[in-house]
């Protein structure tokens, strides 16, 4: 989820400041003016899309991984052995 979030914080200020650059600079082409005309309000929406998914992934490998009584069992025998 950490890495997601630092992915999304860079993708939007990538497309943010290639915009800027775009209209700040009189930049044209297929490429600046795609980045200049980017909905960001569209891309928001794939966001929150992809971080559900990233929950709902997560979430099910935490439970049919049994990752916290994995995560118990090492506890229990770590501490047997102080």
């Amino acid at each position: 989820m950490t890495g997601l979030s630092v992915f999304v914080a860079f993708f939007i200020g990538t497309i943010e400041l290639l915009g800027l650059l775009s209209s700040e600079l009189n930049l044209s082409g297929g490429f600046w003016d795609f980045m200049a005309n980017f909905d960001i309000n569209k891309a928001g929406f794939v966001i929150v899309g992809v971080f559900v998914l990233t929950c709902a992934v997560a979430l099910s490998i935490w439970h049919f991984g049994h990752i916290e009584q994995k995560w118990q069992a090492s506890t229990v025998t770590a501490d047997t052995r102080d």
